[in-house]
């Protein structure tokens, strides 16, 4: 195998006040900026090959997006489309993307996401250009910033809310990248939890917990640090609420636990890099029974007509609108009509040296990324969701017949698809794994 080569590079991508935020619904337009957003690329290769991680302070990147950027690193250097990995951290507190637009979306959002194309472009041209022979070494941690957010209430109703006992991933992993004179050249940091701390009504641009944790990461390492969202579908802070404040704290809180477990991580010579990729038809969600159907269209377009009535618009009216269309289209297929076409999803693999991520493009909820990392033929995986695509929440099974939020209102698969994207993980970092699997 070859000697593993690294580099890093990073690219502002703060967008303008005034333009339309992503992530709650009817909030209005960014009027400040609280901290910048980044994109952070860190390329890699070895005998021949290239891959490349770009992280991203976005809620998300659409397919048409991913496919764009793809291309224009691909008319600039060699590195293979599918060895481009785009991974956002789902933030709150930053610019619509688009990603979750079914038609147009404003010229200033149109212009940002057109700019951003070439600013990811340049970082990974910038990040290829520095490349050196490096070291690799993984740790783990744990945080407690986060909570299983579907709170169940004595009527039986799920909330978005807390939920101690429900089940959430606080497993932190670290990768560790030094020079070969030992400098440290990179940490990436695998954590899930939702960037949401501000609540519902904050309309500074913030990176949320994660830019204070990578702050405060780079100021005490001096490493070079990218956030790989982990499987958080179902996962909040713990604090919430119309500050900045629980951005510092969880921040801190996080950042102090990859520190401790960076300065603890000790790196040897790598080799060898690997990547596979795969692309579901995932199931279409649809409706157990006729009556479930027409019950839950009845309500919704009762719901629109009230939303109306109150003189909303935006983020609440696009809600309102989006989930009759989609439940209408969902009771006409078990009417006779058109069958719902399925989900696209593209999940990928990365491994360099004994190290390895897999991804997926949808808001995973946590059962499923612990599964993975559990039955990972390789032990040091980190599971990245959020990457090269938006599907929206994937639940596991069980929460179908609980509803709640992620099922009701930003789900589009049935509940086969937390498995097909489980059974399809594995089988891509079997394929990575090659040698390293004893």
């Amino acid at each position: 195998m070859g000697q593993l080569l690294a580099g890093v590079a990073r690219a502002n991508i703060t967008p303008p006040v005034g333009i339309p935020m992503v992530g709650f619904a009817g909030r209005g337009p960014a009027e400040g900026v609280h901290d910048d957003l980044f994109a952070t690329t860190l390329a890699l290769e070895a005998e021949g090959q290239r891959a490349l991680i770009i992280t991203v302070d976005l809620i998300g990147v659409g397919e048409r997006f991913t496919t764009e950027v793809r291309d224009e690193i691909a008319r600039r250097t060699e590195v293979a489309p599918s060895n481009v990995l785009i991974c956002a951290s789902h933030t709150h507190y930053g610019p619509d993307t688009g990603a979750y637009a079914s038609d147009g979306v404003p010229g200033d959002v149109a212009a940002y996401v057109a700019n951003l194309k070439f600013l990811l472009a340049g970082a990974a041209l910038a990040a290829l250009a520095q490349m050196q022979p490096v070291r690799v070494g993984f740790g783990q941690g744990a945080s407690h910033i986060g909570i299983n957010r579907r709170e169940r209430r004595p009527d039986g109703q799920i909330v978005l809310g807390q939920n101690p006992e429900g089940a959430c991933d606080r497993e932190m992993r670290l990768i560790r990248l030094d020079t070969t004179e030992g400098q440290p050249l990179a940490a990436l940091v695998n954590f899930a939890c939702h960037p949401v701390s501000a609540a519902h009504a904050m309309r500074l641009i913030s990176a949320d917990y994660i830019g204070t944790m990578r702050m405060l990461v780079e100021m005490f390492t001096g490493a070079t640090c990218l956030f790989l969202q982990g499987a958080a579908g179902n996962i909040n802070p713990i604090e919430m609420r119309h500050s900045m404040e629980p951005a510092r704290r969880l921040g801190v809180m996080l950042g102090g636990e990859v520190a401790k477990v960076f300065e603890g991580t000790s790196t040897a010579e790598a080799e060898g890099l690997a990547a596979a990729t795969a692309r579901l038809e995932l199931p279409a969600m649809i409706f157990n029974s006729l009556e479930e159907g027409e019950r839950t269209v009845s309500e919704l377009r009762a719901n629109l007509e009230r939303v109306r009535a109150e003189g909303a618009s935006g983020g609440s009216l696009w809600w309102a609108e989006s989930r009759l269309q989609r439940a209408e289209r969902m009771l006409a297929s078990l009417q006779g009509g058109p069958s719902l076409p399925p989900i696209p999803a593209e999940l990928n693999a990365l491994r360099f040296g004994d190290v390895a991520l897999v991804t997926a493009p949808g808001e995973i909820f946590t059962e499923t990324g612990m599964e993975v990392k559990r039955r990972s033929p390789l032990p040091r995986t980190c599971y990245v969701a959020y990457t090269n695509g938006t599907i929206g929440y994937v639940p596991i099974p069980a929460a179908y017949p609980e509803g709640g939020y992620e099922v009701t209102h930003a789900c589009r698969v049935g509940p086969q698809a937390a498995g097909m994207i489980a059974e399809t993980s594995l089988m891509l970092l079997q394929q990575v794994a090659g040698s390293q699997v004893k």
